[in-house]
């Protein structure tokens, strides 16, 4: 199923920096000059995902050049921010990866992209019903704003099979790409809805524009789009590129409102 949605003139400025930093963080980022060449997409293994109390997440992130090539020896930063899902409160203060403010919820953080332009994130097990909400930076790219927070974000949600509300252990959503230049006016966006065992066919899928808020949760400009998901789990669509505005992706089950994951912000710049 493919559709375009064409935003309002007022876009959103992001830094797209590497050296940014958050409150409670440091400005000891590695300078980009040592990617051989820019980052015009970042892909995530999982965008957003359901956890087991107490285990820990991990998610993996790959870095393209205009060409499509992957970046290696790109500088990779990890900004984190903690909240409660679904309280319609957003983060407070965000943390930078490599920071003592951020040893309490990173196990191990890639600092730069490997030879495959890959970066890995493992966070800690936190307790159900917490959320946190991920901003990235590698190499020309961020997701991350001093003044807005994580504008495009993943996220990992911690549960337990009798807590509500929640969604089901080990689903998850992977939106691809998650934030990239768009190299034109369109940008095709696939998202797949899959679980322990298997894609998630019927999925219901929202895609809304979003102008940020201090938070970096956004609000809405626009109605959101409406999709299912095929029997592969899959949702593909035509995103209208724009000044940096993310849109935000909610699934949620089949028929129903509840969730299959936290909601997403991923970015499509031009």
């Amino acid at each position: 199923m493919t559709s375009k949605t064409i935003l309002g003139a007022a876009g959103l400025s992001l830094l797209l920096s590497a050296c940014g930093t958050a409150s409670s963080s440091s400005s000891s980022t590695t300078s980009a000059s040592k990617s051989p060449t820019g980052v015009y997409t970042i892909l995530t293994s999982k965008t957003a995902q359901m956890v087991q109390s107490g285990q820990d997440a991990t998610f993996t992130l790959t870095a393209l050049s205009k060409s499509g090539a992957p970046v290696p020896l790109a500088p990779v930063s990890f900004y984190l921010g903690t909240m409660v899902p679904l309280s319609g409160v957003g983060v407070k203060t965000w943390v930078r990866s490599g920071t003592a403010s951020a040893n309490p919820y990173i196990a191990t953080a890639s600092t730069h992209t490997d030879a495959a332009g890959k970066a890995t994130l493992v966070l800690k097990g936190q307790p159900v019903n917490t959320m946190e909400m991920i901003g990235v930076s590698v190499g020309t790219l961020s997701t991350f704003s001093q003044t807005k927070g994580a504008v495009g974000s993943m996220d990992a949600w911690w549960t337990s099979a009798g807590t509500s509300p929640t969604a089901p252990i080990g689903d998850y959503v992977t939106v691809s790409p998650f934030a990239t230049v768009a190299s034109s006016s369109t940008q095709k966006v696939t998202i797949l809805v899959s679980s322990p065992s298997g894609p998630v066919s019927g999925a219901g899928v929202t895609i809304t524009p979003k102008t940020a808020t201090s938070s970096g949760m956004g609000s809405t400009t626009v109605s959101p789009m409406s999709y299912s998901t095929s029997s592969s789990g899959m949702v593909s669509t035509d995103l209208m590129a724009s000044s940096t505005t993310p849109f935000r992706i909610v699934a949620t089950m089949k028929g129903s409102t509840s969730r299959i994951a936290g909601g997403m912000n991923i970015l499509v710049k031009n």
